[in-house]
């Protein structure tokens, strides 16, 4: 979950244009370029695996760590409660998102 904050603090910080709707621009493609600062040919193949299709690539999964109904929840066009090009929007959710499911990890490992 780290690596959520730290995406979600890059969002509220930079001067980038953000969209949820463009890859390029979007809270998944600022995390690898800016945050991640991933290799051109990550990023390219983490988008060709994506566009089009509104999928979450299973190296986003693994990278993060979450279930595909989570990376989705995220990461699809719709993602970060229909964030569109509200950067901080997108960065408040992330930041729900991340409280919301530590405590229903902490739970778990409490029953």
């Amino acid at each position: 979950m780290e690596k959520l904050l730290a995406l979600a603090a890059h969002l509220e910080t930079t001067d980038k244009p953000y969209s949820q709707r463009m890859y390029e621009m979007c809270a998944m493609g600022h995390y690898f370029h800016e945050v991640a600062k991933r290799s051109f040919e990550y990023q390219h193949a983490v988008l060709m695996t994506a566009w089009g299709h509104d999928a979450v690539p299973p190296m986003v999964l693994n990278e993060f760590g979450l279930t595909e109904e989570q990376a989705h929840e995220l990461f699809s066009s719709k993602g970060c409660g229909d964030a569109g090009n509200d950067k901080l929007k997108a960065a408040t959710y992330i930041r729900d998102f991340v409280a919301r499911n530590t405590v229903k990890h902490e739970l778990a490992i409490a029953a």
